[in-house]
Parts: structure tokens; C-alpha cells; sequence
């Protein structure tokens, strides 16, 4: 089974973050009532009020980890999400696996995005009215249209989500628990819908 799209963007961001990091000089501006603002542009033009540039040769490395951080706080809320709309079929071991490492940075992003939300409501209106029912990610502020199929993607999600656990909590996975789930993934594939069909007759 193919890689999911979603997972795609996902790795494609975070190496698009580490190269932007890299190449671009990244600044730490303090504003005069002591706010720190890190930005790409010179100071006088990044901030809404008289700041100065601070020395800081760990900010490119300190921003990154934080963008990588929130990319896996978004992918928990979208897989979670994903898992409520499809109704699918997620091996327990997995569920579980996911629940266990998923729960604190979905709370996270949730709470990140509802400040973001509160505190820019005019942008988040005009978001709001976007309604597009392809994209390849599903986004926090469209939580509550309608999605397809095509978004979902119900059929991929158990190996998305084993895909997702081992890219970004191997470490955390037990030995036996890998084993015993690769075995039923690779032994016990779900029913297609001609072999429930068939069985019910």
C-alpha cells in the first residue's frame, strides 16, 4: 500500500523547515516592552514597535524543534480525527499504541489552535468560509465540514497510523508489541467488502 498523502506532506515539511532553518538568518528581536520576537527580516521591520537585535546562535535549532514539534502535535489531531469520521477498523494494540503517545500532544494543538483561532477572528472567519472538500490534509478549522472519502482515505488508515507510530515513537514501541502487530497486519488483513458480502449470504 502506497504512502498516504498526508504523510508525505508531513515528512516533506519537516525537511522544508530543517533547509529554510539552515539557509535563512534567522534574528532575535526584543521589543521595547521586552517581548521576543524571532524573525527572518531586520528587526526595525519584523515588529509592530522599536526593538533591537540579541545575539542568539541557537534560535535556528530552538525554532526547529518547535515547527517539528507542532507538525507531530497536528498529524496526532489529524489521524485522531481521521480515526472518529472513518469508522474503521484499527487493531486494538494499535489504538492503544497511538492513544498512549497521542493524547498529550493532540491536547496540545488543539489548545494552540483555539488561541490562534481567538486571537485572529477575522482571519479565522474568512478560513472558515473555505470549504475545500480535496485537500490533502484535513485542518484544525474545518473540523466540522463535510469530508469525502478521497480525504479520509478510511481504507489506509490502520497502515497510515502503524506508518505514523513507527516514524515518530519507535523508541517507545515494545518488541513484543511489534512483533505480535506486524504479524496481524501481515497475516490477518482486514475482510474486503466482497469477502463480507459473500459471508453474509
Amino acid at each position: 500500500m502506497s504512502t498516504s498523502p498526508s504523510l508525505r506532506l508531513i515528512v516533506c515539511a519537516v525537511g522544508l523547515l530543517c533547509c529554510t532553518a539552515a539557509s535563512a538568518q534567522i534574528r532575535k528581536c526584543v521589543t521595547a516592552s521586552g517581548q521576543s520576537i524571532y524573525t527572518d527580516k531586520p528587526c526595525e521591520a519584523a515588529t509592530p514597535e522599536k526593538s533591537k537585535e540579541v545575539a542568539d546562535p541557537g534560535v535556528a535549532k530552538r525554532l526547529s524543534e518547535m515547527n517539528g514539534q507542532n507538525d507531530l502535535d497536528k498529524a496526532c489531531w489529524t489521524i485522531n480525527y481521521r480515526m472518529g469520521q472513518c469508522y474503521a477498523r484499527i487493531q486494538e494494540d494499535i489504538r492503544m499504541i497511538f492513544r498512549d503517545q497521542c493524547e498529550i500532544p493532540q491536547r496540545r494543538f488543539v489548545k494552540n489552535q483555539e488561541a490562534a483561532l481567538y486571537s485572529n477572528r477575522r482571519q479565522a472567519q474568512y478560513v472558515a468560509k473555505q470549504r475545500e472538500e480535496e485537500l490533502d490534509t484535513i485542518e484544525y478549522h474545518q473540523r466540522h465540514a463535510p469530508k469525502s472519502r478521497a480525504v479520509l482515505r478510511c481504507e489506509e488508515l490502520e497502515s497510515d497510523t502503524w506508518k505514523f507510530l513507527n516514524q515518530n515513537f519507535a523508541s517507545k514501541i515494545q518488541p513484543e508489541e511489534r512483533q505480535r502487530i506486524e504479524y496481524k497486519l501481515k497475516y490477518q488483513p482486514e475482510k474486503t467488502t466482497e469477502t463480507r458480502s459473500s459471508s453474509r449470504h
